[in-house]
């Protein structure tokens, strides 16, 4: 399948609730709906995404509200519990140091298909990442929102008036750069393959002098662990995107297409290489979102089958029963008695 870069919506951080204030419910839902996405997103913050979506749906909201600097706004009222135990795992660390190599060597439970790293210079370690879009999308304000957060990640172990010697940016300097330049308050970088925050090599022994800002310690056993082999990884991330639409009770191939940046036929074609269709992974999401609501609610058969966008009911029975040799109502039945 065509490598993607997914990344869990809960990077997302406060962006809904801050395009909901100053922009409105309605500008939210039309920003998503003309990229594809379902409005379910909004309460599955663990489900991946394409991060090109993420990066687009951040363009589209600076456009929306007229701010130049939306990214920095954003940013300013993210925080560390915006990226869950991924982060908190990163604060536990002994060190600064060892919490740089922890949140560079786990990406994986946050995202996948980018890339973080430390780069070595005389004086500093810049801690960088690199998503692979830089010249395909404008990354501007999804770069920009990543800046306050790795800041006070900083000011954590090396106290509030920590300010980073520079900065380095995957994109050209534009027209307006005030809100960034006030949060810097030092160098910026303009146009680099990379993303990058410098702190001096002589700070990365200095424990965290803070409070934790998690409310337990976190370690690597809380972490989701990665599934077995990149395609497994990938049709969990394909079967979750599936089950949003589903969620919103859309089923489309086209628009799941284009939530994946694919035409239809790629779709198919990339997913009969690994030995699947669409209706297949469609079907799987609907038999065990069908098991749940049958096992876990009270809502008639009826109305599951809408939920499950079949056209009728006897449909939904018919494709329930080629999944578990029974109809709904005589599986839920038999649950009930076996409790």
């Amino acid at each position: 399948m065509k490598a993607l870069a997914m990344t869990r919506i809960r990077g997302w951080g406060p962006f809904p609730e801050l395009v909901r204030d100053m922009a409105g419910d309605r500008a939210l839902n039309r920003i998503l709906q003309s990229h594809d996405l379902p409005l379910s997103v909004l309460d599955a913050p663990e489900h991946r995404v394409p991060l090109a979506k993420m990066i687009r749906v951040m363009e589209a909201a600076a456009r929306t509200i007229g701010d130049a600097e939306f990214g920095v706004s954003l940013g300013s009222k993210t925080t560390a519990l915006d990226y869950g135990n991924w982060a908190g795992y990163a604060y536990c660390a002994p060190t600064l140091g060892q919490a740089l190599h922890r949140v560079c060597r786990t990406l994986w439970a946050h995202e996948s298909g980018t890339k973080m790293y430390l780069s070595l210079r005389e004086h500093h370690v810049v801690w960088c990442y690199k998503s692979g879009l830089a010249g395909y999308e404008n990354t501007r304000h999804f770069s920009d929102h990543l800046f306050e957060t790795m800041f006070v990640f900083f000011r954590g172990f090396l106290g509030e008036g920590w300010r980073p010697d520079w900065v380095e940016v995957d994109y050209e300097k534009p027209a307006r750069t005030e809100k960034l330049s006030a949060l810097v308050q030092n160098e910026i970088l303009f146009g680099r393959p990379n993303y990058g925050v410098a702190v001096r090599k002589a700070d990365l022994g200095t424990r965290l002098s803070g409070p934790l800002p998690f409310a337990r310690p976190i370690t690597s056993l809380d972490l989701v662990a990665p599934r077995d082999g990149k395609q497994t990884a990938f049709l969990d991330d394909i079967l979750k995107l599936i089950d949003l639409r589903l969620m919103d009770r859309i089923v489309d191939l086209d628009g799941f297409s284009r939530a994946l940046d694919l035409g239809p036929r790629t779709v198919q074609r990339q997913l009969s290489k690994l030995g699947y269709t669409y209706k297949h992974l469609l079907e799987i999401a609907r038999s065990r979102r069908a098991m749940a609501f049958l096992l876990e609610t009270d809502l008639p058969v009826k109305k599951i089958a809408a939920e499950l966008c079949y056209d009728a009911p006897e449909n939904f029975t018919r494709a329930f029963r080629k999944w578990q040799g029974v109809s709904p109502s005589e599986y839920r039945a038999k649950a009930q008695r076996s409790q």
